[in-house]
């Protein structure tokens, strides 16, 4: 037996919509529910001026860098990190 992953091709067409940066804030700032922030050491490429804008408007309660690429989440080896943070902030 062997696996094959599948997915939707329509995923890597570009976007018909983009927020701008004020709209993406507001709705970070209307969160009203406990936030946990896990971010990748080598992820998307925010400065420090926006990671530190995200983390004032969306107040997380649990916030950690991880190692790990973009999609750490997925990759074997930082998955379970990335789980085990999530686990803790389930368990505040």
């Amino acid at each position: 037996e062997s696996v094959c992953f599948r997915h939707d091709p329509r995923l890597q067409w570009p976007s018909l919509q983009y927020f701008t940066r004020e709209q993406v804030d507001t709705i970070y700032s209307n969160v009203q529910c406990p936030v946990c922030l896990i971010m990748a050491e080598d992820g998307w490429p925010f400065g420090s001026r926006e990671r530190e804008s995200v983390s004032n408007l969306l107040r997380p309660v649990h916030i950690k860098t991880l190692p790990g690429s973009h999609h750490f989440h997925a990759d074997n080896d930082e998955a379970e990190a990335v789980f085990r943070e999530v686990i803790a902030f389930l368990e505040r």
